[in-house]
């Protein structure tokens, strides 16, 4: 979990640096734009993607038995000890999109607000929609989750596996197609293994 968020962050800080000197595109098999590739860890086979047109981040485990985009905390938290009420998500989820299963309401993604408080965190809600109460509740800096609505994935779900992953230099124009593993190496120097 540490190693993401600090991935993450580097990411982030790299992220100007490298749309000016060149970026990995993401593609499904069927030719749907996905996002930046911003790293990969390689133990869990899991991508992390700039989606430019939520400005979000999002995760994708590359298992294909997931065809979705998860995050490996996508718990929601509550000030209840029966998950009702406000949904919260830990604050270090802000830039990033993951979906949970809450009661009544089916699958639905969210992503974290700007604003984080200390909330008592009573009980959670892991992703499949099972509630659990706390056995000891724990003080949190949590934001609200907002929901993002499936018309606002520029994607469709599930994801058609495997991945096309493409370099371009800054325009549509100057792309170079599908990688070899030449076109990764300083990509792979800060990051770790490619794709």
């Amino acid at each position: 979990m540490k190693s993401t968020l600090a991935l993450s962050l580097i990411a982030v800080l790299l992220l100007p640096c490298m749309l000016k000197a060149g970026e990995i595109r993401v593609y499904d098999a069927d030719d749907n734009f996905i996002g930046i590739l911003l790293g990969r860890n390689v133990e869990s086979e899991v991508l992390e993607l700039f989606v430019p047109s939520l400005k979000k981040s999002v995760f994708i485990d590359l298992e294909e038995k997931y065809q979705d985009i998860t995050i490996d905390a996508g718990l929601l938290g509550y000030r209840s000890i029966d998950c009702s009420g406000q949904h919260l998500v830990d604050s270090v989820f802000t830039g990033t999109v993951f979906w949970s299963t809450t009661t009544n309401m089916g699958k639905k993604y969210f992503t974290g607000s700007n604003i984080s408080a200390q909330v008592l965190i009573k009980s959670v809600r892991d992703p499949w929609g099972n509630c659990y109460q706390m056995d000891s509740p724990t003080v949190m800096t949590v934001t609200e989750a907002v929901e993002v609505p499936l018309g606002e994935i520029p994607f469709p779900l599930p994801l058609a596996f495997p991945f096309r992953y493409e370099y371009c230099r800054g325009n549509d124009s100057d792309c170079d197609g599908d990688i070899d593993g030449n076109d990764l190496q300083g990509f792979a120097n800060v990051f770790g293994s490619p794709p």
